[in-house]
């Protein structure tokens, strides 16, 4: 059941405007998701009102890919990327996830950290 679970926070992030746009933010995901050749089940994104961000879950058949936005702190953004490899070796795929958001998301400064969950 086990697999690679990356848990990253960007900071001050470059792509500011869809830190507090939910549609398109959401669309940018699932892109990156099917891209990348994952399986996805459903997503939910949910907006906050005035200067909030979004927050928003890709859930896939392998886990999930989540999405936390501050933007009115400073661009700041969570993500968190567990992808099982109960069938077949995804490892690459959550990298791969994890880079093209870093990409989208352009932060000035990030730390990560990958898990092999068991």
């Amino acid at each position: 059941m086990g697999g690679l679970h990356i848990i990253s926070e960007f900071f001050s992030c470059g792509n500011k405007k869809i830190l507090k746009d939910r549609s398109r933010l959401q669309k940018e995901v699932e892109e990156i998701v099917n891209a990348t050749g994952l399986s996805a089940v459903g997503s939910l994104f949910h907006q906050f009102e005035g200067e909030g961000g979004v927050t928003g879950v890709v859930v896939l058949a392998e886990s999930h890919v989540s999405v936390h936005t501050w933007p009115e702190r400073d661009g700041f953004v969570n993500i968190d990327v567990f992808v099982c490899n109960v069938t077949q070796d995804n490892t690459e795929k959550a990298r791969e996830v994890s880079r093209k958001l870093k990409e989208l998301l352009k932060p000035g400064n990030d730390e990560s950290q990958e898990v092999m969950r068991k």
